[in-house]
């Protein structure tokens, strides 16, 4: 199970800043294993970190914060998108050792992104569209600038 894990939390690393939907769907079969893990270990794998409060506080706020805004529903569509934050409870209770690889992953596949965003932007052009794009760098990301995602 830990090495199902690992394999996408690597994939989840390397996919980060090139593709949304490969990313979020290797956290969601991180967090599927690690549930399954806990399941058949019949023990919650939870790290005590100084971080814990705030985010379980904020993710509260917010799901209170749904009830109280004037379009439920799209409060609730919008809340659904907090999922990814389990992925920091997922790094600090499972890949200890693993740490400074999946570090490197995400700066190497974040380099590519900024290498490929840097071209884009000096030359005008997007290869994987196909197109010729104004100088401006969306990355790997048509639907907002490079700028934008490494801000993000």
């Amino acid at each position: 199970m830990d090495k199902l894990i690992l394999f996408f939390l690597i994939l989840f690393a390397v996919s980060s800043p090139i593709s949304i939907s490969i990313s979020e769907g290797a956290l969601a079969f991180c967090l599927l294993f690690w549930a399954i893990k806990m399941t058949k270990e019949r023990r919650f794998l939870f790290a005590d970190t100084p971080l814990n409060l705030p985010i379980i506080t904020f993710l509260f706020i917010t799901f209170i914060g749904v009830f109280f805004s004037k379009n439920i529903g799209v409060s609730i569509l919008a809340f659904k998108q907090e999922w990814t934050v389990l992925c920091f409870f997922l790094f600090c209770a499972t890949i200890k050792e693993k740490r400074c690889l999946l570090i490197k992953c995400l700066l190497i596949s974040s380099c590519i992104a900024g290498l490929y965003g840097i071209f884009q932007h000096f030359s005008g052009l997007d290869p994987i569209c196909h197109k010729y794009t104004p100088p401006r760098a969306s990355g790997f990301f048509g639907c907002m600038t490079f700028g934008n995602y490494q801000a993000l």
